[in-house]
């Protein structure tokens, strides 16, 4: 039997040209990740292109450029670029993060409910170091993080949040409304209260029966779009809904600069039911992070209405 030029397992969300009876596929890859794809002496490159029956094409040092990929089949094109695709995600997913997808958390009554928090605890608690505290104008939730290497990984990320808005966001806040968070109560990322790197707020959906868990699932569905196009490391099965209020890393040791766990049993106690209020979701941003924005606001890549 005649083999199938078109076959594969499943149809790929990109286009693969053909052109002369040759399958092509070209696609952008930052320079960065370029070496690991060729491998020491062009090994990683000759052997995907051994096992997949594909040639691929990368740009010499110092040419821009996409990468290339052709093969006398569409499904060899397809196997030599998931192959490029996973060395690429398991890069990206060792680098720190440069991005992060967050939802402002800053209105003006949740600053003032935090500078009072942070202004009692300083007053009672002398060995607090105030630069422990998040800037209140920073409060964020994140939904989860990204490591963007060049400008058009950048432009992609736009691009998918964007995609996230009209095929995620729109028709859930069409069918359930707005979306109303309450942060009451604090919580710690580890089990001891003597020695602690994150203290956050908790994050409460305002719910009906209707719409009692939708936030959450919306989110995730975000986080899971993200994954699947290569940008987002999953760090959890589910997006966890709080806010960062103090962290060890805001103030690194001066010898070495290393985050240096603090005693919050006594932060613990006191405001265990503490109140910072209630906002609506209205917008989620593709935030920089270590910027500062305008506003006092991450600096903003991207961001869209809820």
């Amino acid at each position: 039997l005649l083999e199938d030029k078109n076959s594969d397992d499943e149809e790929p969300d990109y286009i693969i040209e053909e052109r002369d009876d040759i399958f092509r596929s070209s696609f952008h890859v930052p320079q960065y990740y370029y070496g690991l794809i060729i491998g020491a002496r062009g090994v990683m490159r000759k052997r995907i292109e051994s096992d997949t029956k594909a040639k691929i094409f990368i740009p010499r040092q110092g040419q821009k450029g996409d990468v290339i990929v052709t093969g006398p089949y569409k499904k060899n094109v397809v196997k030599a670029r998931r192959r490029i695709d996973l060395i690429v995600i398991a890069a990206r997913s060792k680098q720190p993060f440069t991005h992060f997808l967050s939802i402002p958390f800053n209105s003006q009554p949740i600053q003032e409910a935090f500078k009072e928090f942070r202004s009692i605890i300083l007053h009672e608690l002398k060995t607090i170091d105030p630069r422990l505290f998040q800037q209140p104008q920073k409060l964020h939730l994140t939904i989860g993080t990204i490591c963007l290497i060049d400008n058009e990984d950048r432009v992609l990320a736009a691009h998918l949040l964007k995609e996230c808005q009209e095929k995620i966001i729109k028709p859930t806040v069409k069918k359930y409304g707005p979306f109303k968070l309450k942060m009451s109560g604090l919580e710690i990322m580890n089990d001891d209260p003597t020695a602690v790197d994150v203290l956050y707020g908790c994050i409460q959906e305002e719910t009906t029966w209707e719409n009692d868990g939708v936030l959450q699932n919306m989110l995730n569905e975000i986080v899971d779009f993200f994954a699947a196009k290569g940008l987002m490391q999953k760090q959890y099965e589910r997006v966890k809904l709080h806010v960062t209020l103090m962290n060890s890393l805001f103030c690194p040791d001066s010898e070495n600069e290393s985050r240096k766990d603090f005693d919050a049993s006594l932060i613990l106690k006191a405001f265990d039911r503490y109140e910072f209020g209630t906002q609506v979701v209205q917008e989620i941003h593709l935030s920089q992070r270590y910027s500062t924005g305008c506003d006092g606001y991450y600096q903003s890549t991207m961001n869209i209405t809820c």
